[in-house]
């Protein structure tokens, strides 16, 4: 039997037929039954799940599914941030943009579609064109499912915020190699950073484990491949090493699902470069540096 948590996103089709069976009641259960291979399973678990849950729960799952039936917009798009949402467009050929740009609203419609034509079409096709365009972006989890447990509660973080959160980490990682590597190193590296990154770094003694054990899976290629040469140099690539850095450890850190939700938080630019940054967690050890790091920004 396949094993599958209510709060994965069903295909349009796989949420009609397992609404289709809740409004049959009783009978629910035997209707699914009769659906056979993977896709039976897969509805049929769904199916428990929800029934599973308690009456409000349940009625909010409900409600979630039905308006993924009827809205052409994906649940979570207003957190993506906009040039996801433009880059994604500008692949398509120009009707078809136009006509998924006509569905958004203006905060997230490209600049350069607000005056497009866009053929007619009946909103059944426009159903089919928003969630056929609109599917390439990563599915973003609700409010509700976000937890700190996971660091999912990261996703629903101003994107200033999070990009600082980098630069923090950076600086938090950069501290903990400067006390393995002695105490005149580290007020050398932090003689060359300006402010508020060398503050952050003064701050940071001490937060993680002396031990070594917060940072103890991170590659050392990686942390020593990013510390600067001399003062010279730290003072040019600080501030693009500590973002680096920082992106490194909170991909490691977090699941796939989450790290891509993250990414799109961001612009295109940015939120490429954390997909890209390396391999994907989870890991507790690195959450943990990404939770400590959060303490050394300005609330």
């Amino acid at each position: 039997m396949v094993q599958r948590n209510p709060s994965e996103p069903l295909s349009a089709c796989d949420s009609g037929v397992v609404l289709g069976a809740i409004v049959a009641g009783q009978q629910g259960d035997a209707i699914l039954r009769r659906i056979a291979g993977e896709r039976g399973e897969r509805c049929l678990a769904s199916y428990g799940a929800i029934m599973a849950q308690g009456r409000k729960l349940r009625q909010r799952t409900i409600q979630r599914l039905t308006k993924g039936l009827l809205s052409p917009l994906p649940e979570g798009l207003e957190l993506i941030h906009p040039t996801w949402i433009a880059r994604t467009l500008s692949q398509q050929p120009p009707a078809l943009a136009a006509i998924v740009a006509q569905s958004l609203p203006a905060e997230l419609r490209p600049a350069r579609l607000n005056d497009a034509p866009a053929p007619k079409v009946t909103p059944r096709a426009r159903l089919h064109l928003c969630a056929y365009v609109l599917r390439k972006l990563h599915v973003m989890p609700e409010a509700t499912e976000c937890t700190a447990a996971d660091g999912s509660d990261l996703v629903l973080w101003p994107q200033a915020r999070l990009e600082q959160l980098f630069d923090a980490v950076g600086c938090l990682v950069l501290a903990d190699l400067g006390q393995q590597a002695g105490s005149s190193y580290r007020e050398r590296l932090v003689s060359t950073l300006p402010r508020p990154y060398s503050s952050w770094i003064r701050r940071a003694r001490g937060l993680l484990p002396q031990d070594g054990s917060a940072l103890a899976d991170w590659p050392p290629g990686i942390l020593t491949s990013t510390l600067p040469d001399d003062e010279t140099a730290a003072q040019q690539r600080t501030q693009h090493v500590l973002a680096a850095i920082g992106m490194s450890v909170a991909a490691a850190a977090l699941a796939k699902s989450t790290a891509l939700a993250l990414a799109q938080r961001l612009t295109h630019d940015v939120g490429h470069r954390l997909c890209e940054a390396g391999t994907f967690g989870p890991n507790a050890e690195l959450l943990f540096v990404l939770r400590s790091a959060a303490t050394l920004q300005p609330i």
